[in-house]
């Protein structure tokens, strides 16, 4: 107690460096970067269908999954697109020259699946074999 009082100068100057120190490291964790869905491992390759059935099985263990797909195009609007009248994809960029009845292949996160509309939500879908 008495190295305190003879260096309470030092004590304040170790106690403020500790705390910027804590407060720069939280910061940094904090605001550190999210990996995008191309930085992600794919956890399903395959069809639509097929992914629909494992996804209403057991839809708690589809959420935040990367999956690759293919499917036919049913519907095109604008950033969203909808694959075989039962998975719903947010684009990460617009599409252009392609139109309803492809069948093309996506890559994206899945971020729920609607009971009531059964249909597989995704976002962060980019086209194309990733």
């Amino acid at each position: 107690m008495s190295w305190l009082k003879n260096n309470k100068k030092k004590a304040v100057l170790i106690v403020l460096v500790v705390f910027a120190l804590g407060a720069y490291l939280g910061v940094k964790q904090m605001y550190k970067p999210h990996k995008t869905v191309a930085q992600r491992e794919v956890a399903y390759t395959g069809g639509t269908a097929q992914l629909l059935e494992k996804v209403k099985a057991s839809p708690e263990n589809w959420q935040d999954v990367v999956v690759n797909i293919t499917g036919k195009l049913t519907s095109i609007d604008g950033q969203t697109i909808t694959l075989d009248n039962g998975i719903f994809c947010q684009l990460e960029k617009p599409i252009k020259n392609i139109s309803t009845g492809n069948a093309i292949t996506v890559k994206g996160r899945i971020i729920g699946y609607d009971d009531l509309l059964e249909e597989l939500k995704m976002d962060q879908v980019v086209i194309g074999n990733n």
